[in-house]
């Protein structure tokens, strides 16, 4: 009978070990996106009053892009952590996801009516985090138009965005490791 308790014991040990990784794993997932949505609207500020150039247009560009990269990974992290996606999830799931928590904040904000192009948002919002993060330079020119995306679907993108920056406003916990890398710096001056 010991044993089966120290069993039962180390597996909720390492179930809440897991818990707080992926926790930690979302917290900084969000504070990347948090912070490349502040510096892409600060650059949207720049543009309304007509102070771009190229470079604040291609980072315009990159930080919208990136922003929506991260967004969506937060998605999918928080569905991993509360294990409505497994290991072996697919880009169903993934999809499944998206639409899931837009129609939620639709529902939470008395928003009666559900676009029905939510499905197509959820592929469009796949297919430029896909873009973003795995197809190779030589398919550049199959690149998702994120000017469509933008003009079509940004309400839902800020819809999914929003509320996290009251929600989860608080301090990341810093990882050992980012500290670390900071101390190098400091260090190596």
């Amino acid at each position: 009978m010991l044993n089966k308790e120290k069993e039962a014991s180390k597996s909720k040990k390492k179930e809440e070990n897991k818990y707080i990784f992926e926790t930690k794993f979302a917290l900084y997932g969000f504070n990347l996106c948090r912070q490349k949505y502040a510096y892409f609207n600060y650059l949207k500020e720049l543009v309304n009053c007509n102070k771009e150039d190229d470079f604040i247009k291609i980072n315009l560009y990159t930080y919208y892009l990136e922003f929506l990269c991260e967004l969506f990974e937060f998605y999918i992290a928080i569905g991993k952590k509360e294990d409505i996606i497994t290991k072996d999830f697919d880009k169903e799931m993934k999809k499944d996801l998206i639409i899931e928590a837009t129609e939620r904040l639709f529902r939470f904000f008395l928003i009666n009516k559900i676009p029905p192009d939510l499905a197509d948002f959820a592929d469009k919002f796949r297919e430029l985090r896909n873009f973003k993060s795995h197809i190779p330079s030589q398919m550049l020119s199959q690149i998702p138009s994120l000017t469509d995306f933008y003009r079509k679907y940004h309400k839902y993108v800020v819809l999914l965005m929003e509320p996290l920056l009251f929600s989860w406003n608080h301090p990341t916990e810093i990882w050992d490791d980012i500290n670390l890398f900071s101390l190098q710096i400091k260090n190596s001056q």
